[in-house]
């Protein structure tokens, strides 16, 4: 409703964190594979590039342009833990055998959507999808066990950028919305989410 003020709350945690392998995305249409968890979210940060560009004129800043290409929103996730399957099934590494993970890719690695939602202050939810990237586990460290316990997560990294499909980078909802429904929320893992389409009224 115009005019209506919309008190939206600050994100204290986040949690659900999930991922879909893209099957297809191209003129004809986009599909992904199931969806999977990624057990024990810990951290989740994104960061927007655009490109940009500032006029000068009169000896002062007087215009600002970005650019109109693709999107890149840079991903890091911060998880308890890490399967070695789950890890496969991520960086496209053969399925693992005998509690073995062989890091011999074959083929490309594969392009997912990632899927998680951010609680909020007043116990509501923030949701997104990532619709379009690849992750990777960069980095692994321990260090010898001491008198007090220093508990050590798995980071991956990744960049996510707009589908060929439809140029749609990412969806967002949040329950803070006054249009927002339950069932957006009921609903949000069990797929990637897919903006309803519209039938054209007939004349």
């Amino acid at each position: 409703m115009a005019g209506e003020i919309i008190t939206i709350s600050s994100t204290v945690g986040v949690d659900s964190l999930v991922y879909a392998k893209l099957v297809k995305d191209d003129a004809s249409g986009v599909s992904y594979g199931d969806v999977k968890k990624l057990e024990g979210a810990v951290k989740v940060k994104t960061s927007k590039k655009v490109a940009s560009e500032i006029m000068w004129s009169d000896n002062k800043k007087s215009e600002i342009a970005e650019s109109d290409g693709e999107v890149e929103v840079e991903v890091e996730i911060e998880v308890r833990g890490l399967s070695l399957s789950a890890k496969a099934d991520i960086e496209g590494y053969p399925e693992v055998t005998d509690g073995v993970l062989d890091e011999k890719r074959e083929g490309d690695k594969p392009y997912l959507a990632i899927g998680y939602r951010f609680l909020k202050a007043n116990s509501k939810y923030r949701y997104v999808w990532l619709l379009k990237g690849k992750l990777s586990q960069e980095e692994e460290e321990a260090e010898t066990k001491k008198d007090k316990p220093n508990f050590q997560t798995t980071k991956l990294k990744g960049s996510f950028i707009e589908r060929d499909f439809d140029d749609r980078p990412k969806f967002t909802a949040d329950a803070d919305e006054p249009t927002f429904t339950k069932a957006i929320g009921d609903n949000w893992f069990k797929k990637v989410y897919e903006k309803p389409v519209t039938p054209p009224t007939g004349k």
